[in-house]
C-alpha cells in the first residue's frame, strides 16, 4: 500500500483510509461490532463487506494477530483451525484470565484500525475463537454489538481440511478433528443466539449469499449507521478478488465417500444441532 498526504486536513492516509493513530477514536467510537463466526465460513468476506462503510473502523488482521493484542490465539497455541475440537482448548479460549489486558489491546487495535472517513463511530473485527466470549466483549467494550453466522458444516470441514492437513497425522484424523470443531462451534453458536438476543443479529452464510439485500437490511437494522452497506462490490479474501457467491457445492463436491463417512461419525451423533440451523446430514 501507498501512503498519501490528504490535501485538506494533512492527515497521513494510506490508500484512501485514515488511521486511528493519527485520531482520537477512545471519543469517536459510539459501538463495537464483532463478528462471531466460525474459522471458514464466510466471515472474512463479511468482514471486508462491512470496512467499506463510511462510519467504519476496521483491522487489516483478524484481532486477534493484531500486534499487541493481550490472550491467547490460534497461530501461537497451535490450535489452527480446531480450537474448539478438544475441552482443553475451548478452555483456553474462553477463560477471562487468559485476557489479562483489554485496555492494552483496545489501545492496539485502534492504533492500528483504519478507516474511509476520521468520523467513523464504529469499531470492527473478528477472530473466529471469540465466539466463545462474548460476555468477555461485552464487559470490556462499550455499546457491542455481536453478528451471529454460521455455514454448512461438510464445507466448513472441507474447507479445514484442505487447508491444514498438518493438523492431524492423516487426513481422516484431520476431519475427525474438523468434525468435533465444528459440531462444538455451533452449538456455542446456539447458546450466543439465545443469550444476546438485543443486541446482536444471526443469519447463516447460506442466507447471505441467497438473499445478500434483505441480510444488509437486517445488519443496518442492528447498526443504522452503516447505511452504505453493500454486498455487490468485488472483495479481496484471502488474495483473491470476488463478488459474493456460495462455494459451497464445489466444495462439499471435493469430499470422498470415505471423507463424507469419517464426518458422519461425528455428524450423526449431533442430529439436533443440524437440524437447530437448518442442514441435513449427507448419506456417504
Amino acid at each position: 500500500m501507498t501512503n498519501v498526504q490528504d490535501q485538506t486536513s494533512g492527515v497521513l492516509r494510506r490508500s484512501g483510509r485514515f488511521f486511528g493513530a493519527q485520531n482520537d477514536l477512545p471519543n469517536r467510537v459510539k459501538t463495537h461490532l464483532f463478528i462471531l463466526c466460525p474459522n471458514n465460513s464466510g466471515s472474512t468476506y463479511l468482514e471486508r463487506v462491512i470496512a467499506e462503510c463510511e462510519q467504519v473502523w476496521s483491522l487489516q488482521r483478524e484481532g486477534q494477530h493484531i500486534f499487541g493484542f493481550s490472550g491467547p490465539t490460534s497461530r501461537k497455541t497451535n490450535t489452527s483451525l480446531a480450537w474448539n475440537a478438544k475441552p482443553e482448548t475451548a478452555e483456553l479460549f474462553s477463560d477471562a484470565a487468559n485476557y489479562p489486558s483489554w485496555e492494552s489491546t483496545k489501545k492496539a487495535w485502534y492504533f492500528q484500525a483504519t478507516a474511509k472517513s476520521p468520523n467513523a463511530v464504529v469499531f470492527l473485527t473478528k477472530s473466529p475463537p471469540f465466539l466463545l466470549i462474548p460476555q468477555i466483549l461485552q464487559d470490556n467494550f462499550d455499546n457491542t454489538k455481536f453478528i451471529f453466522m454460521v455455514r454448512n458444516p461438510y464445507a466448513v470441514a472441507e474447507g479445514i481440511g484442505r487447508r491444514r492437513p498438518e493438523m492431524a497425522p492423516d487426513r481422516q484424523s484431520c476431519l475427525k478433528l474438523a468434525a468435533d470443531h465444528i459440531v462444538a462451534c455451533m452449538k456455542s453458536q446456539r447458546d450466543n443466539i439465545r443469550r444476546y438476543p438485543d443486541n446482536s443479529i444471526f443469519f447463516r452464510y447460506e442466507d447471505m449469499c441467497q438473499s445478500p439485500e434483505e441480510t444488509a437490511d437486517n445488519i443496518r437494522t442492528l447498526i443504522p449507521e452503516l447505511s452504505d452497506l453493500a454486498f455487490d462490490d468485488i472483495i479481496t479474501v484471502k488474495n483473491y478478488r470476488q463478488h459474493l457467491h456460495n462455494f459451497n457445492d464445489e466444495q462439499i463436491a471435493r469430499l470422498s465417500d470415505s471423507d463424507i463417512a469419517c464426518l458422519n461419525q461425528t455428524f450423526q451423533r449431533e442430529k439436533s444441532v443440524f437440524e437447530h440451523f437448518g442442514y441435513e446430514i449427507i448419506a456417504s
